[in-house]
C-alpha cells in the first residue's frame, strides 16, 4: 500500500508542478561534493559528484532564493543529492525556474519529471507492486485457494 502511494504522491507532484508559472532566475551558488557509487567512469555520462545549487528569482519586483532542484524531494536524501550531468550552471548563469503562483516561495529548477524519467518508471513500479499486494490481499481476505 505504502509503495502505491509513493507513486501516486510522485506523479500528482509532478501534475501539479508542470502548472507552476516559468522564471528567468540565475544561479548564486554551487557547491560540489563527492558522490559514493558503483558507476565506472568509462560509463556513458559519469559524474561523479553531487551539486548543491542555490537560485534567485524575481516575482512581482521580490526577489527570493531556493535550493530546489526538483519535484521530489525525499526525507532521506540530502538536499544536495542531484545529478546535473550535461548541465552548464555555474555561478552567474541564467536559466529558468518553475515557481508556484500561489506561494512564490516554493520554486524548482527542474520541471515535471526527471530528464532520465527514472523517477516516473520508479513511480510506475510503485504503483504496479501496490497494485498486486492489494490484489493479494484481498485474495486472501475472500478465500482464495491459489493451489486448487
Amino acid at each position: 500500500m505504502m509503495l502505491l502511494l509513493l507513486g501516486l504522491d510522485y506523479i500528482n507532484k509532478a501534475n501539479k508542478v508542470a502548472s507552476w508559472n516559468s522564471t528567468p532566475c540565475v544561479i548564486t551558488d554551487i557547491q560540489k561534493y563527492r558522490r559514493c557509487t558503483t558507476r565506472r567512469p568509462y560509463e556513458r555520462d559519469y559524474d561523479p559528484y553531487v551539486y548543491h545549487i542555490k537560485y534567485t528569482y524575481k516575482v512581482n519586483n521580490i526577489e527570493y532564493t531556493s535550493d530546489r532542484y526538483e519535484v521530489t524531494n525525499f526525507s532521506f536524501l540530502p538536499s544536495y543529492a542531484i545529478s546535473i550531468t550535461g548541465k552548464n550552471y555555474s555561478k552567474g548563469f541564467n536559466t529558468e525556474c518553475s515557481v508556484n503562483p500561489y506561494n512564490p516561495r516554493q520554486a524548482i529548477l527542474i520541471n515535471g519529471y526527471h530528464e532520465t524519467n527514472g523517477y516516473c518508471y520508479i513511480s510506475i513500479l510503485f504503483i504496479f507492486s501496490g497494485f498486486i499486494f492489494l490484489t493479494s490481499f484481498y485474495c486472501c481476505l475472500k478465500g482464495f485457494d491459489f493451489y486448487e
